[in-house]
């Protein structure tokens, strides 16, 4: 009995090891030496099976073409060992059919997704002696997550690991000089990086929607930022640009939302259109005296900002710079601003003070509507046009001083200021205006218009003044 019970349990077992190798993924791990001619080291079976493959020889790019479109599953190589030879002809890697591969370099769409995507792929080895990676080498190898690159490497194209979405790791140690276009693009789960003391330019996009990115550190040798260079990089806190920057390109920072202060370099002269648009929680920002533009939605939907200090060196401010920043309480412009452009302050809801220099000769449209917090607004003498809506919807503005210099004031500029109740215009003439009104109708029997001596009956029959019911001389 004891007999049976031994050999049933040792076919059991049995049985129990052949469902669980038939359960197991098939591993074929080759070391094979390559001339030219990968293909022909395999049988038509081993091409769909082959997980890890360790390569040495010399291979070009028909080999690392057939690698991507012929061995499906394959998750590790080891290419260190491997040199790349030039190639001139249509069977390589590229999708536009090119012609010729340089020597030493990765090619062209390697393992892009663009051929039949290397979804398997989870680590690679580079050989050890090419000195260039084309683009999109790796572009949407979804499951890549570590990778070294080699110190030989001088240069990385654009897109080479665009939409690598579990690339956690990267160390680049050779001297590289830029880091291209949409380089990193999409890693969506790449936590920091250091930058080599060797690049002089990040280019556009390179690092855009790397939305795990919180530790980045820029070297003091980068001179160049490119347009929407860190987008969406949303969990660093902070960020340190060094002087060496005298280029940040338009989007730079936009929609960075956990970044909380800044500090602009004194490098510095130009802080472009939407540089740090949407850093919703950006709470404070340091412009030095080298700024002379701060470009249109530069600081656009900066929820948290609550102190900016515009320095005199600044003589453009962009349409919407500082839009819907509505934690901005006070503002001071400098005497070297002549003109608010259009949405300059527009929603910008906290804003309980404007501080305007003599220097202001006209305020656009819409510069300051739904600034819902202000509670009186003196113009500047110096002010000659108000444009359309320009203070619309100010719903808690009291008192309004008009000086004797503005000549034209357009349509609705006032328009929803509800909570007037009492206008001082000192035009002796009064301003021009649009047909439409400039006050909202529900005030006009309540708000005290106060005007010059002996200036009364020009204002009871001026267009749009006319329709105050309440026309004092002051």
């Amino acid at each position: 009995m004891k007999e049976s019970i031994k050999l049933f349990m040792y076919f059991s077992l049995i049985i129990f090891i052949f469902i669980r190798c038939q359960e197991e993924p098939k591993i074929s791990i080759n070391i094979i030496s390559v001339d030219r001619n990968i293909k022909t080291k395999f049988t038509s079976q081993q091409f769909d099976t082959i997980t890890t493959l360790t390569i040495q020889g010399t291979i070009d790019a028909r080999d690392i073409c057939f690698m991507r479109d012929s061995m499906p599953k394959l998750s590790y190589i080891d290419m260190s060992n491997v040199t790349i030879a030039s190639y001139n002809g249509t069977g390589g890697t590229s999708m536009n059919n090119s012609n010729y591969y340089p020597q030493d370099e990765l090619p062209i769409n390697s393992f892009s997704r663009y051929g039949n995507n290397k979804g398997f792929l989870k680590m690679i080895k580079l050989p050890n002696n090419i000195t260039s990676i084309g683009e999109q080498a790796f572009t949407g190898c979804a499951s890549l997550d570590s990778i070294i690159i080699p110190k030989t490497v001088t240069s990385i194209g654009s897109y080479v690991f665009a939409y690598c979405s579990k690339l956690k790791n990267i160390i680049i140690s050779g001297p590289i000089t830029s880091i291209g276009s949409n380089t990193f693009n999409y890693c969506t789960a790449l936590t920091d990086i250091k930058i080599p003391e060797s690049v002089t330019s990040i280019g556009d996009n390179a690092f855009a929607y790397c939305t795990a990115l919180n530790n980045v550190i820029i070297p003091n040798s980068v001179t160049t930022i490119g347009v929407a260079a860190f987008n969406s990089c949303n969990s660093f806190t902070n960020i340190k640009i060094p002087n060496s920057v005298t280029s940040l390109g338009n989007s730079a920072f936009i929609n960075c939302i956990g970044l909380k202060d800044i500090s602009i370099p004194t490098s510095i002269s130009i802080i472009n259109e939407i540089t740090f648009s949407s850093c919703e929680n950006l709470t404070s920002v340091t412009i030095p005296n080298s700024v002379t533009t701060i470009g249109y939605s530069a600081f656009e939907f900066c929820y948290g900002l609550k102190n900016v200090t515009i320095p005199s060196s600044v003589t453009s401010i962009g349409n919407a710079a500082f839009g819907y920043c509505n934690s901005l309480t006070t503002v001071t412009l400098p005497e070297s601003i002549k003109k608010v452009e259009s949405y300059t302050f527009i929603h910008c809801t906290a804003l309980t003070d404007i501080v305007f220099p003599n220097s202001i000769t006209s305020i656009s449209d819409n510069a300051f509507n739904y600034c819902t917090s202000l509670s009186s607004l003196v113009i500047p003498n110096s002010v000659t046009k108000i444009s359309g809506l320009a203070f619309a919807y100010c719903k808690n503005i009291h008192t309004l001083t008009i000086p004797n210099s503005v000549t034209w004031i357009g349509s609705s500029a006032f328009e929803y200021c509800d909570g007037l109740t009492a206008v001082y215009s000192y035009a002796t003439i009064p301003p021009s205006t649009d047909p439409e009104n400039i006050f909202p109708n529900g005030i006009m029997n309540t708000c005290i218009l106060y005007v010059p001596k002996g200036s009364i009956n020009t204002y009871k029959v001026a267009e749009q003044w006319k329709k105050f019911s309440n026309i004092v001389e002051l």
